[in-house]
């Protein structure tokens, strides 16, 4: 044994140690695990891949481009595909409750103020418009072609074929134009000077007005006068010697009476189209309906006579040939458009009085106002018993310039009675106006926060349009 170094404790020579056998070589799989796994690669790799026998200690740290470090917890394409989904569907979920949640609360509210609001009804009652009231004084001024025919003698009967010959000429085309628009429409002269009577509604608004003869000779004509009330309006042509139709009676009207229509329905195109029926109904009270001014109340003649958007202003004719009403395809409009056999006229005694006040004045003079408007709260029985308030019709504005307002009756006064009549709705009072005239007094019943107060009221003059 060599010794050839010492201790360094007591001086003695240590032999030589043999040399370390080398390592046995690391087998390929537990290389290329450490190759792969730098987690699971010691400090020190026995063998390095491709190294002598005999090398050993030195760390084998591979290449940059032989692994690709894992990214500890990243998930795989499917799970973050799957969580996106999972995200979305949470945040749907979250804004479908809370527009759900905003749903019920809005809803509560509203059903919390319905039930602390007075229930509200709808009337089958006419609204608050009056048709047309006797004007007062009567006009001075009485165009012959228009007084009040005496009643037909016995048995003065025209087959169809006279009834249209005696008529057709009278009748004529009416052509209106506006900044609007236009519109086409019918009419009938009523005397031979050129003064024509048509409906309000054909000519409202229009800026020039063109007649059609059944000759086909083209005119110019001028408003003279036009009341929305009764939908009536005059113009005039400058011509003389022109056909005029006659006038009959509506009042002697029955349900079953013959009766015709000449008009030009859906246009010139059609121009003179006759056609006939019978009186449905008389005295029928319907809604004509107009966006700027309200619901109209109107009373009519009711025929089954087919007429058609253009027939308006034309005749309605007895047996005889003569004007018993003034044709209004606009009412019509109101309803249905696939009901048939169903068309109204205005009756011509209603009209007489309204032609002459447009002829003279330009509108209907000594027309009576109350001057109040109903409010939109109206009052049923339910609602009345609800609020421990008589039944009537409530005010909603009062004119500061009527006898009304200057005798004391106030807004959200409820009228009870009129004349001594127990009224309802706005309409009930305006059909007992009606009989009255601009200057007559007019006893009317209010009731106020418990008390009850007897008012008698001026009725005042409407006046010309606005």
């Amino acid at each position: 044994m060599d010794f050839n170094q010492k201790d360094g404790k007591d001086g003695e020579w240590l032999p030589e140690l043999p040399p370390l056998p080398p390592l046995p070589t690391m087998p390929s799989r537990q290389a290329a695990q450490t190759t792969t796994f730098v987690s699971q690669t010691p400090p020190y790799v026995p063998q390095t891949p491709g190294a002598s026998p005999g090398q050993y200690g030195r760390p084998y740290v591979p290449p940059a481009s032989a692994y690709r470090p894992p990214q500890s917890g990243a998930p795989s394409k499917a799970e973050a595909r799957l969580r996106r989904s999972v995200r979305a569907l949470a945040v749907s979920s979250a804004l479908l409750f809370v527009c759900f949640l905003a749903t019920a609360i809005f809803t509560a509210a509203l059903w919390v103020r319905m039930e602390e609001m007075p229930p509200v009804s709808v009337h089958t009652a006419p609204p608050p418009i009056a048709v047309y009231i006797t004007p007062a004084p009567a006009p001075t001024y009485v165009p012959s072609a228009v007084s009040a025919p005496p009643p037909p003698s016995p048995g003065e009967t025209l087959s169809a074929e006279e009834v249209y010959s005696k008529a057709a000429p009278s009748v004529v085309g009416i052509i209106s134009s506006s900044y609007i628009g236009g519109s086409t429409g019918s009419g009938m002269i009523i005397s031979g000077d050129g003064y024509i009577l048509t409906n309000h509604h054909v000519v409202d608004g229009a800026r020039d007005i063109t007649v059609l003869l059944t000759s086909g000779t083209e005119l110019e004509a001028e408003l003279i006068g036009s009341d929305y009330l009764t939908d009536i309006a005059v113009i005039k042509v400058s011509a003389e010697g022109l056909p005029a139709i006659e006038f009959g009676v509506s009042g002697i009207m029955r349900p079953g009476t013959k009766c015709y229509a000449i008009g030009n329905p859906l246009g010139m195109d059609l121009q003179n189209t006759f056609t006939d029926g019978m009186i449905s109904a008389v005295g029928r009270d319907i809604v004509l309906s107009d966006d700027s001014r309200g619901d109209i109340l109107m009373t009519v003649l009711q025929t089954n006579c087919a007429v058609n958007p253009g027939n308006s202003g034309g005749p309605l004719l007895d047996q005889s040939g003569k004007a018993i009403g003034i044709v209004s395809s606009k009412i019509m409009g109101d309803y249905t458009a696939a009901v048939e056999g169903l068309s109204f006229a205005i009756p011509m005694d209603d009209a007489i009085p309204v032609i002459n006040s447009l002829m003279e004045n330009g509108y209907v003079k000594g027309r009576p106002q109350i001057g109040i408007t109903a409010s939109e709260d109206q009052f049923d029985e339910r609602t009345a018993e609800a609020y421990g308030v008589p039944l009537g019709v409530k005010i909603g504005e009062v004119d500061i310039d009527s006898d009304a307002y200057k005798k004391g009756i106030r807004v959200d006064d409820i009228i009870t009675h009129v004349d001594g009549k127990p009224v309802k709705s706005i309409a009930e009072i305006n059909k007992i106006k009606n009989n009255f005239k601009a200057g007559d007094t007019l006893p009317i019943t209010v009731y106020r926060r418990g008390t009850v107060i007897e008012y008698e009221i001026v009725l005042g003059d409407m006046g010309p349009p606005a």
